[in-house]
């Protein structure tokens, strides 16, 4: 599995990359900023970890733009639960795979990784 982290802080990406290294499988490619959306339109992931920093609002949009642009990529959206409230709204409505606040509670980081490693398999057993 592929995933794409969009992440600006780097304490937090390496942090997210300890934890999916700990499943051994997943390749991990990152960007920051505005770079990530044409970086993420290129790639051939399977989904997408996007760190909300209420300091670069540009990761609000992207996640918008990934919506829009990219419906079928699963996005797992990582952030304070201020910035996270206006998404809920998304996660009910399927279009968010999962959100997660800050810090972030191993426990519930790898049991989305879990969920989107067994949403991929039962997906690719379906082809």
């Amino acid at each position: 599995m592929r995933l794409f982290l969009a992440v600006p802080t780097p304490a937090l990406a390496d942090q997210l990359r300890v934890g999916l290294a700990a499943f051994g499988d997943i390749e991990i490619d990152a960007e920051q900023g505005v770079l990530a959306l044409e970086k993420i339109r290129r790639a051939d992931i399977d989904g997408l970890i996007i760190a909300l920093d209420p300091a670069a609002p540009d990761h609000d949009s992207l996640v918008e733009q990934v919506r829009r642009d990219m419906p079928q990529l699963d996005v797992i959206v990582v952030g304070h639960d201020a910035a996270l409230a206006k998404l809920r709204e998304d996660k009910v409505r399927g279009r968010i795979f999962a959100l997660l606040g800050l810090p972030l509670e191993p426990v519930d980081f790898f049991r989305t990784i879990r969920r989107l490693r067994e949403r991929r398999a039962a997906a690719a057993r379906g082809r």
